[in-house]
């Protein structure tokens, strides 16, 4: 955009930078910096399916779970499981006390 102030000729850029022109001087409007493109979908979740393991779910009944092992929060303890069912996906949780 092009404005008049104390009697000087400016170009203002949409930021608000501001810069004395010459009379002569053409101004050329173009944005330098380029939108990015739209991205679409969202998180993307690799799946494997490696089976199931045998395990029925106290929600639906159904036979077969993911397995997933979040490991030993304390060194006297025993590893924390989850079960996943593979139908519902409801997941339960599974600690066999200590390991001593």
């Amino acid at each position: 955009m092009e404005i008049r102030e104390d009697g000087l000729r400016m170009a203002v850029c949409s930021c608000g930078f501001k810069q004395v022109i010459g009379m002569g001087d053409t101004i050329n409007f173009e944005e330098k910096q380029k939108q990015k493109p739209a991205r679409e979908g969202g998180v993307v979740e690799q799946k494997h399916d490696l089976g199931g393991f045998p395990h029925t779910c106290s929600k639906c009944g159904y036979g077969e779970c993911e397995v997933h092992e979040l490991g030993v929060f304390y060194g006297d303890e025993a590893g924390v499981y989850l079960f996943k069912c593979k139908k519902c996906g409801w997941s339960e949780r599974q600690s066999d006390g200590t390991g001593n």
